[in-house]
Order: C-alpha cells, then structure tokens, then sequence
C-alpha cells in the first residue's frame, strides 16, 4: 500500500536568528505550500530576525512558482523579518528579467557569504 506522506526534501536550519531554508531542485505546489507555512510557522513563533531561501538547486521556476516564494518575501516583510533570495541560477534570473514583473523590491545575492551580510545589514 501506498504512503500518503509527501516527502518534501527541504532542510531548514536557525543558526543566530538567522533561518536558511534549502528548497528541493525541483518544486509543486504541494511542496511551496508546505514550505511557506513552515516558514512562516519559524518567523511567527521563533526569534527569527532574518530568512535565507536557498534556490541553488532549484532548476526550474516558473511565474507561479515564483508569486508563492515573493508572497512569502511579503508576508516576512510584514512581520519585520528581511529574506534574501540566494543562489538563483543564471537561466532563471534571465526568465524573470523577461517577464512583466516587478524584482526591484526583492534582495537577491549569489552565495553564503553575501546572503549573511545582506540580513545583518
């Protein structure tokens, strides 16, 4: 018999208020709901002061993909909580370059490294 459980494959880690969320290379729907409530179930109950979403795997991304991840930038926002969008894939960047959306709100970095300087400062 079949397991109804979904197995999501995304690690999340706090370290120094800081919660870095690594998404599986490949995303659902099912997958983007689950992440968000987790997320917003760390912020709204932790001493989250910033969120890291790691997109380095991730290979695809597509516009509606994309709207749940900014809602989810949003809904941090409001609660005070800054979230970087690291490690997106050139491929990706340029589709959301093309497309009639606004990114100029969102903080994205290349690595690590500038991720955690972008939320402390």
């Amino acid at each position: 018999m079949a397991s109804s459980a979904i197995d999501i494959r995304t690690s999340m880690a706090a370290v120094d208020g800081l919660l870095v969320v690594s998404l599986p290379g490949e995303l659902s729907d099912v997958v983007l709901n689950r992440i968000v409530a987790d997320v917003t179930q760390r912020v709204t109950e932790d001493s989250i002061r910033g969120v890291i979403l790691n997109l380095s795997t991730v290979t695809l991304l597509d516009l509606a993909e994309f709207q749940v991840l900014r809602h989810l930038v949003q809904t941090n926002e409001v609660l005070g909580v800054p979230t970087v969008l690291m490690g997106i894939r050139p491929g990706i960047a340029a589709y959301l370059c093309q497309m009639p959306i606004t990114i100029d709100d969102l903080i994205f970095r290349v690595d690590m490294a500038s991720a955690l300087e972008a939320c402390d400062g």
